[in-house]
């Protein structure tokens, strides 16, 4: 008994016995014939009967002990459940210590996603389209597959079908029948004269082949519990994906990311994707991708929330120079009155998407910004509406640009 899996019948014939190539079971036997298949020493020569193969002693074992085969793969997908689990939880623990990644993970992401300030207006990006399945805490589990576990599983099997081809068993012994001579012993075999090597010790073949029957009713466990093998297999990938998590500094997907900064300290950031601005003389200028973002961090216990700011390599008229992690000019924006009002999940949405707004739609001229398009450090960004256009480059200050001209026009 192994593992409370019986004993297999192969196992218990009487012995000596020989598997054929085919899978035949044959026993030395002095009442046979010993013309056709036999076994010849220097001192004897015994005729061999066929007792019956290999195939029909395994489908008797599987039919014999059916209910326990049944418990046995129960208790398995039960086990493999529950170890996921506890290995899951673990990792929660461990993540939910890092109070900063938790609240970006469990709370920022999801929130950013069902945000409205993804589209700002019908000529901004579309971020809820850029975005789309940013949830890193939940794992992608359209079309799973069970081939991954199985192929764990099967791993960890060491047994050939080809281990019980053309094999002796005698005196506790396993031997392989090769047409190679080695001794005076001789096996006859369709017509075949074969010689014993020894290969290993009964014990250890039974224990290879009890890994082996093991591992295929480990397949057919989840083959044929399709519910728990879908709960497994989405366990597993949502606990590989805490484990990435808690292994890296930063990560990105679809417009949404964060970055550690040092120790617990992260930025947590959106990216507008590449647009274009139209200056006051009428030029558009393509701004590229900004990653627009504040830094969080725990002081006495409670997440604080740094101003927005451009944390990429970015040149904007709302900025002062051309560097990173800067602070962009938001006018005379009420950070006190929101950092009172608010807390650390929503003032983090209302700086970003305020921020974004801001970077994205408000640009007019330079009147009230730190510089102007129409200086010479954006004269190699120029680009016509047409070139826009086809690269698929929204121009998302245009809506104010016509209102002010409208404006213009009426005084």
């Amino acid at each position: 008994m192994v593992r409370g899996l019986p004993t297999p019948y192969i196992f218990e014939m009487e012995v000596p016995c020989i598997f054929s190539t085919d899978g035949t079971i044959l026993r030395l036997d002095d009442s046979v014939s010993a013309s056709e298949n036999y076994v010849q020493t220097s001192n004897y020569k015994i005729g061999l009967k066929n007792i019956g193969s290999i195939s029909e002693l395994e489908e008797l074992y599987l039919d014999h002990n059916s209910e326990q085969i049944f418990e046995f793969k129960k208790r398995f997908v039960q086990r493999e459940l529950n170890q996921v689990l506890s290995q899951n939880s673990e990792l929660n623990s461990a993540l939910n210590e890092n109070r900063i990644l938790s609240f970006i993970i469990e709370e920022l992401i999801p929130a950013v996603r069902e945000d409205p300030g993804y589209k700002i207006n019908d000529n901004s990006p579309d971020l809820s389209q850029q975005i789309e399945d940013v949830s890193i805490h939940e794992s992608n589990t359209e079309n799973l597959s069970t081939d991954p576990l199985i192929r764990s599983i099967r791993r960890n099997s060491s047994f050939q079908p080809r281990d019980l081809e053309n094999i002796l068993i005698m005196d506790k012994r396993v031997w392989k029948l090769r047409e190679q001579p080695t001794s005076s012993f001789l096996v006859k075999l369709e017509d075949k004269y074969l010689y014993p090597t020894f290969m290993e010790n009964l014990d250890n073949l039974n224990r290879r082949y009890m890994k082996h029957l093991e591992t295929e009713l480990k397949v057919e466990a989840l083959q044929e519990d399709v519910y728990a093998s879908d709960q497994l297999l989405r366990i597993k990938n949502e606990r590989d994906g805490l484990k990435r998590l808690l292994q890296q500094d930063g990560y990105c997907k679809k417009g949404v990311g964060f970055r550690k900064v040092r120790g617990r300290e992260y930025d947590f950031y959106i990216e507008t994707g590449n647009y274009a601005l139209m200056s006051e003389c009428g030029n558009i200028m393509n701004m590229g991708n900004a990653e627009i973002g504040v830094t969080l961090s725990v002081i006495n216990d409670r997440i604080e929330v740094s101003d927005p700011k451009i944390l990429n390599r970015y040149k904007h008229p709302g900025l002062v120079g051309y560097s990173t992690r800067q602070s962009f000019c938001m006018g005379s924006y009420p950070y006190r009155k929101l950092r009172e009002e608010l807390e650390p999940k929503d003032l983090v949405l209302q700086f970003i998407f305020d921020c974004k707004k801001k970077v994205m739609l408000t640009y007019v001229g330079r009147f009230g910004w730190q510089n102007g398009l129409e200086e010479g450090s954006y004269t190699n960004r120029k680009i016509s509406r047409r070139r826009a256009n086809s690269l698929g480059i929204p121009i998302t200050n245009l809506a104010v640009i016509e209102r002010r001209r409208e404006n213009e026009r009426y005084f």
